[in-house]
């Protein structure tokens, strides 16, 4: 009984001790790339450019940034920057194939609005969910009163507009987006950003 146990634990360590070993092998350099610097397949090619000439292996590409999708979504308005039917999550996915360059989704997830005016997009969920959105306390969001104190502060007391995570549509709203990314798009992983609130 003791021996059986013993070989048991020696090849536990064994495993354990190759699984660290292949891990150390196949180390993440890994680089974030803003939306705003995926406009068009121009940049794209210049950050992929960039990542396999200095050994990245790994991008973190934001596709969400301000509660506008910067990739082919029937849950998130497009941003309105993105010029025709331009795809910048497909195109840094289908052309880092060929460099061995991983591609993760990064979206915040909480973080919904920054800009003291309102979004251009008037599907985007400032206008049609402002129900949805995070407050001190148990009221709604004056929009317009938090827009104006915005424009008018000077020391950037307020950082933006935040989706309210103890709302139950924010969490279904949320999966579908998550489930949107992992479904549509073949990525290695997802890095979720802005979950505070």
């Amino acid at each position: 009984m003791k021996a059986t146990y013993r070989r048991a634990v020696m090849i536990a360590l064994l495993f354990l001790f190759s699984i660290q070993g292949s891990v150390i092998a196949s180390e993440i350099q890994a680089m974030w790339v803003v939306r705003d610097d995926m406009m068009s397949p121009e940049s794209i090619d210049r950050i992929l450019e960039f990542a396999a000439g200095n050994n990245f292996n790994h991008i973190f590409a934001q596709v969400r940034g301000r509660g506008d999708a910067y990739y082919e979504s029937v849950i998130v308005p497009r941003s309105y920057l993105l010029k025709g039917d331009f795809d910048p999550l497909e195109y840094i996915l289908r052309k880092s194939q060929d460099l061995n360059i991983n591609i993760h989704a990064w979206v915040n997830v909480y973080y919904l609005w920054s800009a003291n005016t309102m979004p251009f997009q008037r599907n985007h969920l400032m206008y049609i969910h402002p129900q949805w959105l995070d407050n001190k306390d148990f009221r709604y969001v004056n929009v317009k009163n938090r827009l104006s104190i915005m424009r008018h502060s000077k020391g950037g007391s307020e950082e933006g507009f935040y989706l309210a995570p103890t709302h139950p549509d924010v969490e279904k709203y949320l999966l579908n987006i998550l489930s949107e990314l992992s479904l549509q798009y073949h990525l290695y992983g997802i890095h979720l950003d802005y979950i505070r609130y």
